[in-house]
Order: C-alpha cells, then structure tokens, then sequence
C-alpha cells in the first residue's frame, strides 16, 4: 500500500472533516450542525432580535432603519356575487337551412306572438326554406302576452305591424300563437290577482280585442293553441286559456290548431318525451319545462303546416278560394290536398265530383261531396244494405 503523508500537502489539499455518522440504524444520519435549519426554526433568528434587544438596554441609541418589503398588492376581502337570473339559452341546433330567394310575387306568411311563436316561425322558415312561392315574416316579443300590457301591448302593436309595408302590408296570411308568459297577475289597467272572476274577464276582453283587429285585416288567420308545460298548475291555467283562444278563433272566422294532446301522455298532462313527425320517441320538451326542442319544433311545424298548406295549395289565393296547379322546381304540380279542386271541377262543366252541382252562393261543406271527403276527411254515409252500412235498425230488403 502506498503510504501518504499529509504533512507534505498544502492546507488548501487536506480535505475537510466529513461529518459524524451514527450506524444506529440501516440509514446513515447526519448530525446537526449549530446554527442549523431546525434551530433557525425553532429557536429564531438571533441576528434579527439583536437590534430590539440592544434598544433595551440603551434606549438613546438609535433604532436601526426599518427593512423595506417589496410592495404587495392589497387584499381586498371578496364580496359574493349576487345570483344572477337564468335565462333559458337557445337550444344547439343544426346549422340554420338556407332560404332560396323568393319570388316577388311569393306568397307571405306572418307570424306573431311569444317564445311559442319565435320557435314556430323558425320551424315554417325551415319548411319552406327552398320554396319560392312562400315567405315567412315574424313579429315576435319573447315574454309578451295578453296579461303585462303595461310593458308590452299587443293590441297597440298590432296596428303598428299592420301598418308596416314590410310586414302587415305584404301579408298574405297571419299565424298567431301565445299565451305562455300569461299566468301572472294584471298590473294595468289596474292590479287585477290571479285566479279570480274580474282576471278571467280582463283577459278574455285583451283576446276579444286582440282578434279584432285580426278580423279586420280580411285576412286568412291561424291561431295555434298552447301545448301543457310541466309545473301543474301553470298548465291547467293554460287549458283554460286554449278554450278561450278556440273561442275567439271561432268567432272571427279563423282556424284553430289544437296542438295539446301532441305534447301530452295518455293522461293528457305534460310529457317531456314523445313520437316525432316519425314516430320515433324522442325528447320534445326542453328543461325548463317550457321550450320545445328542435324535435318538438319540428313537430309543432308539422300541425300548422298542414292547415298552411289548405290555403296556399292552388294558384296563390289564400282565403279558402279552390287553386290550381303549383308551380315548382320540378315544374307544374296539380296538388292532391288542399283547396285545389277547381281544375278537377272544371273538367265536369261545374260540377263537383260528387254530388248537387255547385253553388257559388253556398258553402263548399253543403255542395261538394269531394270537398267533405278529400278535405275535410268526412266519411260518406254507405248505401242501404252494403255490408258496411251499420245504421240500425237494418232496412228490410223489397
């Protein structure tokens, strides 16, 4: 072995002293050396107490300069938000279709009223999105009705659209539907609380006047009914509505659209769940309890359009007048539904179909076996001893 002397070395050569071990255990330990971490932690910084100390003992001497800390900004102890009011957001739908332009002479749709009606135009827009002949307007207010006309007036905005070349002005037909925002208490005339007899006579003279102005138009109108929504109550104030909706529709010559058992269940109350325009069980409601999703928009669609397309079947009148062929992309079309029965007429010398000839004068239900059958969906009576004819008592064979 090669022996070392350390004596011959320089100082700066010798290594330093490792620390002590201790083989108490597996795992060698390090001992602490004074003025170690765990004494600082401990015991404190001596250094930063020295200058209060020697303040003590000679309070003439002046105390040393305060340290100076690097700024911080200030905490400012956190206010709680106030909750804010949810507003039902849009349903994610499927990109919006694109609109064919129309003809100059296309045949226009307006449609007016609440959140139902916003969702209404849509679903009419999209149907008849690549149809020249036909245009939907909208005039819609969200949370409007015919109970807060201290916010929002719809006999007062009613002339307003009516008087709009734009809208009214152009009008070849008018759909109304609302009457979901309407279960709350009158604030004018005067404060009028729900569920009473002077509520119910309020409303039902907003409505009568409402359709009024309707009625003045001389125009084509369908007026849709409410579907049930969720919370019990609200839709059994809303079945009460819809009767005085069918009512007035009624009496000003209009077109009802009974879209309640649509959206209800067996029982007739809300079902958020239901067969689409193709039979498959989907979800129709949104989760407010309210909204319709895009498959109960569509749904919706299909019931409206299907009286739409009664007055605009034919060559472009719209009040109930017989049409004749439609004229589309494909070319001339002679529509199998609707009022387009003149054509068909005419090939008989003015005489209908089936039964008396017609009578300008009359109504097509009197004179026109076809119209009653084809339009309307009326079975005929069977002949006396067909095997159909389930009259009773049975006539007697001569």
């Amino acid at each position: 072995m090669f022996a070392v002397n350390l004596t011959a070395l320089p100082v700066d050569a010798i290594p330093a002293a490792r620390p002590a071990l201790s083989y108490g255990s597996s795992l060698p330990v390090t001992k602490i050396q004074e003025g170690g971490f765990l004494q600082r932690l401990f015991r404190g910084n001596r250094n930063q107490r020295q200058p209060q100390r020697l303040l003590r003992r000679n309070p003439d001497r002046a105390a040393p300069a305060p340290q100076v800390k690097r700024s911080q900004p200030r905490r400012t102890q956190r206010q709680p938000q106030q909750p804010q009011r949810q507003t039902p957001q849009p349903e994610q739908s499927a990109p919006e279709i694109k609109q064919v332009e129309k003809n100059t002479d296309a045949r226009r749709i307006l449609v007016l009223g609440d959140f139902f009606a916003i969702s209404l135009a849509q679903g009419l827009a999209e149907s008849f999105a690549q149809d020249r002949t036909v245009a939907v307007d909208s005039s819609t207010n969200a949370a409007s009705g015919f109970v807060r006309y201290d916010t929002f007036n719809w006999e007062a905005h009613l002339r307003t659209v009516l008087a709009d070349s734009d809208l009214g002005g152009r009008a070849d037909l008018i759909v109304v539907m609302m009457g979901g925002n309407d279960r709350q208490f009158f604030r004018a005339p005067e404060r009028i609380g729900l569920d009473t007899k002077a509520w119910l006579s309020q409303y039902e003279a907003n409505v009568d006047a409402f359709a009024e102005k309707l009625a003045e138009t001389r125009l084509p109108v369908i007026w849709v009914g409410m579907p049930p929504v969720r919370g019990p109550k609200t839709s059994a104030h809303l079945a009460v509505l819809t009767g005085i909706f069918k009512s007035e529709a009624e009496e000003i010559g209009a077109r009802y659209v009974d879209i309640w058992d649509a959206f209800a269940d067996e029982k007739g109350v809300y079902d958020e769940n239901g067969p689409d325009i193709n039979g498959q069980q989907t979800q129709l409601r949104r989760g407010d309890g309210f909204g319709l999703t895009t498959a109960g928009r569509e749904k919706l669609t299909f019931f409206v359009k299907r009286q739409l397309d009664r007055y605009l079947a034919g060559s472009g009148a719209v009040a109930g007048t017989p049409g004749g062929v439609v004229f589309s992309e494909d070319g001339p079309v002679i529509p199998l539904a609707g009022f387009a029965l003149e054509d068909a007429i005419s090939l008989k010398g003015g005489v209908p179909l089936i039964g008396p000839p017609m009578d300008p004068g009359r109504p097509w239900e009197e004179v026109s076996n076809a119209y009653n059958v084809l339009i309307r969906g009326v079975a005929l009576d069977a002949p006396e001893t067909r095997a159909d004819n389930f009259s009773w008592p049975q006539p007697q064979p001569d």
